[in-house]
């Protein structure tokens, strides 16, 4: 454990447990991809498969349990919320992901052992996650305030893994060209995505009429979204399905 491997997993906690936070205070799933919360599912699931046949420390048992559960609910979550779940938007073909990975671990894995493949998978997997979620705001056009806020913390998390990845290399001489490359694939196609989001026309979506908050007047202005100055008074209202005029 290093400071840039706790700075991450706390970034990537905070994400997983905002999203769930903001689906249930919303009660909406709108902008939420359903399919990529399943793959996350399935990572974990596949990942921690040795979960009560091989203990490293409390932390990262409860880390392990908490990951799978959250993912769990998150998706699951897009059943209760049917109503709001936008699953005409949600199309991209995720089975090829799951298809693409696995094939890929059976043939370059470090062995052909059932938990090391699954693993091998589960590191597949996670490179391309995010593929589905950023699908759907393209064919949507829209994004939440709350889905903006999970994909930063998303970013990152990206961002302290690439330190842990260098520290260890440099401190601890390790190098796992499964976990590292993989991991590299997973950070430059999130962030090429997240670069094509920021130059794409998507409008900022509000789940119903209220009005815009003072946290969130000051995480658009830090984000080039706003101007500086703007009163609560000043801030226009939204309603359900009515879409602000604010290009990511």
């Amino acid at each position: 454990m290093n400071v840039f491997r706790i700075a991450g997993d706390a970034s990537h906690t905070f994400a997983m447990l905002y999203l769930l936070w903001s689906i249930i205070k919303e009660k909406s799933y709108v902008g939420v991809s359903a399919k990529t919360q399943l793959l996350y599912t399935a990572v974990f699931i596949t990942r921690y498969v040795d979960l009560f046949s091989y203990f490293i420390s409390y932390y990262n048992t409860i880390m392990k349990v908490f990951y799978i559960i959250i993912s769990a609910c998150t998706f699951l979550l897009a059943f209760k919320m049917e109503s709001t779940y936008e699953k005409k938007y949600d199309s991209f073909w995720s089975e090829i992901l799951i298809a693409g990975a696995l094939i890929v671990a059976v043939f370059c894995s470090h062995s052909l052992e059932a938990m090391e493949i699954l693993w091998t998978f589960s590191q597949y997997l996670e490179a391309v996650v995010i593929i589905p979620q950023m699908y759907m705001i393209f064919q949507s056009k829209k994004i939440t305030r709350h889905m903006k806020v999970y994909l930063f913390f998303l970013v990152l998390y990206k961002a302290m893994y690439i330190c842990n990845w260098t520290y260890r290399y440099n401190v601890e001489n390790r190098f796992d060209p499964i976990s590292d490359i993989s991991g590299f694939v997973d950070v430059m196609i999130f962030f090429i995505a997240v670069a094509i989001l920021r130059c794409t026309n998507i409008t900022i979506h509000e789940y119903e009429q209220k009005d815009v908050t003072k946290w969130k007047n000051i995480f658009l202005i830090s984000g080039g979204f706003a101007q500086p100055g703007a009163t609560k008074s000043e801030a226009p209202l939204v309603t359900e399905h009515v879409y602000q005029p604010v290009v990511v």
